[in-house]
């Protein structure tokens, strides 16, 4: 008995342990201004973070970090305005296809949308 004890002991000893912030993935998401003469205000946030509302200067973007939950269920929501219009969205679900946009672009006509800054943008939403 005490020999099994021992070993196990020894055993776990010499196991590697993993560390879970070594390998997080940290997902990083924009949201740009191209409108066309108009300061834009964004309000994002999470169940966990308010990013609170910020003044984003034409051709500029807001963007923040975080590293999604190993529960699948990391959203974040956006509410963009902009003259008395307004838009809201899902800036990240981690659970759906959605969750690979990463750029989000506010032009005059509504909401764009592009999974890396590089690809063409598609269309996801009017202004209200």
């Amino acid at each position: 008995m005490i020999l099994k004890a021992v070993l196990t002991a020894f055993f776990l000893a010499t196991v590697p342990v993993q560390d879970s912030t070594a390998d997080s993935i940290k997902v990083r998401i924009h949201v740009t201004n191209k409108l066309s003469s108009k300061i834009l205000i964004v309000h994002c946030w999470s169940g966990d973070d308010d990013l609170r509302a910020h003044a984003v200067e034409i051709d500029e973007d807001f963007d923040w970090s975080f590293e999604p939950n190993g529960l699948g269920t990391t959203l974040f929501w956006c509410n963009l305005a902009v003259e008395g219009r307004r838009l809201s969205f899902v800036a990240y679900d981690q659970g759906s296809d959605e969750a690979k946009v990463h750029y989000w672009v506010a032009y005059d006509d509504g909401l764009y949308g592009k999974v890396t800054s590089t690809d063409g943008e598609s269309f996801m939403g009017k202004w209200k």
